[in-house]
Protein backbone atom coordinates (compact mmCIF):
# COMPACT_ATOMS: atom_id res chain seq x y z
CA UNK A 1 0.00 0.00 0.00
CA UNK A 2 1.17 3.59 -0.59
CA UNK A 3 2.79 5.62 2.14
CA UNK A 4 4.39 9.06 2.10
CA UNK A 5 7.35 7.43 0.41
CA UNK A 6 5.72 4.57 -1.46
CA UNK A 7 2.57 4.31 -3.57
CA UNK A 8 2.99 1.02 -5.34
CA UNK A 9 4.78 -0.14 -8.45
CA UNK A 10 5.24 2.45 -11.17
CA UNK A 11 4.27 2.27 -14.82
CA UNK A 12 6.93 2.45 -17.51
CA UNK A 13 8.02 5.96 -18.51
CA UNK A 14 9.27 7.25 -21.87
CA UNK A 15 12.98 6.84 -22.47
CA UNK A 16 15.27 9.55 -21.08
CA UNK A 17 19.02 10.02 -20.59
CA UNK A 18 20.50 7.65 -18.05
CA UNK A 19 20.27 9.10 -14.55
CA UNK A 20 18.00 11.96 -15.64
CA UNK A 21 15.02 13.02 -13.55
CA UNK A 22 12.36 15.68 -13.71
CA UNK A 23 11.54 17.94 -10.78
CA UNK A 24 8.34 19.30 -9.26
CA UNK A 25 8.88 22.37 -7.09
CA UNK A 26 6.02 23.56 -4.89
CA UNK A 27 5.59 26.63 -2.69
CA UNK A 28 2.41 28.03 -1.25
CA UNK A 29 0.28 27.86 1.85
CA UNK A 30 -2.69 26.30 3.57
CA UNK A 31 -4.68 29.51 3.95
CA UNK A 32 -7.55 28.35 6.13
CA UNK A 33 -10.70 26.29 6.56
CA UNK A 34 -14.43 26.88 6.45
CA UNK A 35 -16.14 24.28 8.65
CA UNK A 36 -19.59 25.13 10.07
CA UNK A 37 -20.27 24.49 13.73
CA UNK A 38 -16.65 24.45 14.97
CA UNK A 39 -14.91 26.90 17.30
CA UNK A 40 -11.27 26.23 16.36
CA UNK A 41 -9.39 23.98 13.95
CA UNK A 42 -5.93 22.73 13.04
CA UNK A 43 -4.71 20.74 10.04
CA UNK A 44 -2.26 17.88 9.77
CA UNK A 45 -1.00 17.17 6.26
CA UNK A 46 1.00 14.40 4.61
CA UNK A 47 2.23 14.11 1.03
CA UNK A 48 1.66 10.68 -0.52
CA UNK A 49 3.75 9.77 -3.58
CA UNK A 50 4.98 6.82 -5.60
CA UNK A 51 8.01 4.62 -5.05
CA UNK A 52 9.84 6.31 -7.96
CA UNK A 53 9.61 9.71 -6.26
CA UNK A 54 11.88 11.29 -3.68
CA UNK A 55 11.88 14.51 -1.68
CA UNK A 56 14.94 16.63 -2.50
CA UNK A 57 13.99 19.66 -0.43
CA UNK A 58 11.49 20.53 2.28
CA UNK A 59 9.24 18.21 4.23
CA UNK A 60 6.39 15.92 3.18
CA UNK A 61 4.35 16.30 6.37
CA UNK A 62 3.44 18.96 8.89
CA UNK A 63 0.85 20.53 11.17
CA UNK A 64 -0.63 24.02 11.35
CA UNK A 65 -1.29 26.06 14.45
CA UNK A 66 -4.74 25.93 16.03
CA UNK A 67 -6.83 28.85 14.77
CA UNK A 68 -10.10 30.13 16.17
CA UNK A 69 -12.94 30.45 13.69
CA UNK A 70 -13.96 34.04 13.00
CA UNK A 71 -17.49 34.80 14.16
CA UNK A 72 -18.00 37.18 11.24
CA UNK A 73 -16.49 35.20 8.33
CA UNK A 74 -16.66 31.67 9.74
CA UNK A 75 -13.06 30.90 8.70
CA UNK A 76 -10.11 29.45 10.63
CA UNK A 77 -7.06 31.23 9.19
CA UNK A 78 -3.73 29.33 9.25
CA UNK A 79 -1.58 30.81 6.45
CA UNK A 80 0.71 27.82 6.98
CA UNK A 81 3.61 27.80 4.47
CA UNK A 82 4.25 24.88 2.12
CA UNK A 83 7.65 24.41 0.51
CA UNK A 84 8.83 21.14 -1.04
CA UNK A 85 10.62 19.76 -4.10
CA UNK A 86 10.39 16.29 -5.64
CA UNK A 87 12.32 14.39 -8.29
CA UNK A 88 11.28 11.33 -10.27
CA UNK A 89 11.76 9.40 -13.50
CA UNK A 90 8.13 8.31 -13.62
CA UNK A 91 4.88 10.33 -13.37
CA UNK A 92 3.08 7.35 -11.84
CA UNK A 93 2.37 8.10 -8.18
CA UNK A 94 2.23 11.87 -8.73
CA UNK A 95 2.24 13.53 -5.26
CA UNK A 96 -0.99 14.15 -3.40
CA UNK A 97 -1.49 16.23 -0.27
CA UNK A 98 -3.77 14.58 2.28
CA UNK A 99 -5.44 16.76 4.89
CA UNK A 100 -6.80 15.79 8.30
CA UNK A 101 -8.72 18.52 10.13
CA UNK A 102 -8.96 18.44 13.93
CA UNK A 103 -11.07 20.38 16.41
CA UNK A 104 -11.86 20.15 20.13
CA UNK A 105 -14.56 17.86 21.51
CA UNK A 106 -16.63 18.48 24.65
CA UNK A 107 -13.63 17.60 26.83
CA UNK A 108 -11.21 19.81 24.91
CA UNK A 109 -9.47 16.91 23.15
CA UNK A 110 -8.49 17.27 19.49
CA UNK A 111 -10.63 14.91 17.42
CA UNK A 112 -11.05 14.47 13.67
CA UNK A 113 -13.41 16.94 11.98
CA UNK A 114 -12.75 16.00 8.37
CA UNK A 115 -10.42 14.76 5.63
CA UNK A 116 -9.42 16.05 2.23
CA UNK A 117 -7.03 15.25 -0.61
CA UNK A 118 -5.39 17.37 -3.31
CA UNK A 119 -3.25 16.05 -6.16
CA UNK A 120 -0.45 18.47 -6.98
CA UNK A 121 -1.04 20.20 -10.34
CA UNK A 122 0.89 18.69 -13.26
CA UNK A 123 1.50 22.02 -15.03
CA UNK A 124 3.66 24.98 -14.09
CA UNK A 125 1.53 27.82 -12.74
CA UNK A 126 -0.21 29.43 -9.80
CA UNK A 127 -3.25 27.65 -8.39
CA UNK A 128 -5.94 28.48 -5.86
CA UNK A 129 -7.82 25.38 -4.76
CA UNK A 130 -10.75 24.88 -2.42
CA UNK A 131 -10.44 21.30 -1.21
CA UNK A 132 -13.69 19.78 -0.01
CA UNK A 133 -13.56 18.38 3.51
CA UNK A 134 -15.56 15.26 4.28
CA UNK A 135 -16.03 12.88 7.17
CA UNK A 136 -16.88 9.15 7.00
CA UNK A 137 -20.33 8.23 8.24
CA UNK A 138 -20.78 5.84 11.15
CA UNK A 139 -21.58 2.23 10.27
CA UNK A 140 -24.86 2.16 12.22
CA UNK A 141 -27.53 4.46 13.66
CA UNK A 142 -26.40 3.59 17.20
CA UNK A 143 -22.87 4.85 16.58
CA UNK A 144 -24.26 7.91 14.79
CA UNK A 145 -26.28 8.89 17.87
CA UNK A 146 -23.34 8.06 20.15
CA UNK A 147 -21.04 10.21 18.01
CA UNK A 148 -23.40 13.17 18.27
CA UNK A 149 -23.62 12.80 22.04
CA UNK A 150 -19.85 12.56 22.49
CA UNK A 151 -18.90 15.02 19.75
CA UNK A 152 -16.75 12.46 17.95
CA UNK A 153 -16.98 11.58 14.25
CA UNK A 154 -16.02 8.30 12.64
CA UNK A 155 -12.37 8.36 11.60
CA UNK A 156 -9.76 6.39 9.67
CA UNK A 157 -6.85 4.59 11.28
CA UNK A 158 -4.58 6.22 8.68
CA UNK A 159 -5.42 9.76 7.48
CA UNK A 160 -3.57 9.03 4.21
CA UNK A 161 -6.40 6.67 3.28
CA UNK A 162 -8.02 9.59 1.45
CA UNK A 163 -5.30 9.36 -1.24
CA UNK A 164 -5.81 5.65 -1.88
CA UNK A 165 -8.19 3.89 -4.21
CA UNK A 166 -8.90 0.48 -2.60
CA UNK A 167 -11.80 0.63 -0.15
CA UNK A 168 -12.87 4.18 -1.00
CA UNK A 169 -15.82 3.00 -3.07
CA UNK A 170 -17.57 1.46 -0.03
CA UNK A 171 -17.01 4.44 2.26
CA UNK A 172 -20.01 6.71 2.83
CA UNK A 173 -19.10 10.29 3.67
CA UNK A 174 -20.67 13.67 4.41
CA UNK A 175 -19.26 17.04 3.34
CA UNK A 176 -18.12 19.53 6.00
CA UNK A 177 -16.77 22.69 4.38
CA UNK A 178 -13.47 23.19 2.59
CA UNK A 179 -9.78 24.15 2.95
CA UNK A 180 -8.33 26.90 0.77
CA UNK A 181 -4.88 26.08 -0.61
CA UNK A 182 -2.68 28.35 -2.75
CA UNK A 183 0.16 26.72 -4.73
CA UNK A 184 2.91 27.92 -7.03
CA UNK A 185 4.13 24.93 -9.03
CA UNK A 186 7.16 24.57 -11.31
CA UNK A 187 7.61 21.36 -13.35
CA UNK A 188 11.17 21.15 -14.71
CA UNK A 189 12.90 18.63 -16.97
CA UNK A 190 9.75 16.87 -18.15
CA UNK A 191 10.55 17.40 -21.84
CA UNK A 192 13.45 14.95 -21.70
CA UNK A 193 10.89 12.27 -20.82
CA UNK A 194 8.56 13.17 -23.67
CA UNK A 195 6.13 15.26 -21.61
CA UNK A 196 5.10 18.81 -22.46
CA UNK A 197 4.30 21.21 -19.62
CA UNK A 198 1.80 23.93 -20.50
CA UNK A 199 2.29 27.18 -18.53
CA UNK A 200 -0.77 28.21 -16.55
CA UNK A 201 -1.09 31.73 -15.13
CA UNK A 202 -3.95 31.12 -12.71
CA UNK A 203 -6.49 28.40 -12.01
CA UNK A 204 -9.31 28.49 -9.47
CA UNK A 205 -10.84 25.08 -8.88
CA UNK A 206 -13.30 23.75 -6.30
CA UNK A 207 -12.38 20.13 -5.68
Amino acid sequence: PPTSSSAGAGASAPSAPSGATFQVIVTGQLEGCVNPGESSLLCKYDVVYGSDWSVIYGTDHGITQTASISSTEGVAVWNHPLEMSFSSRNPHGWPQITLAIFGPDLLGRDVVRGYGCLRLPVYTGRYTRKVRIWIPNHSSSFFTVLGRLTGRHAEYLDSRFSARGPGREITRVSSYGYVKVVLDVVVSGAKSFGYTAIPVVERNDFL
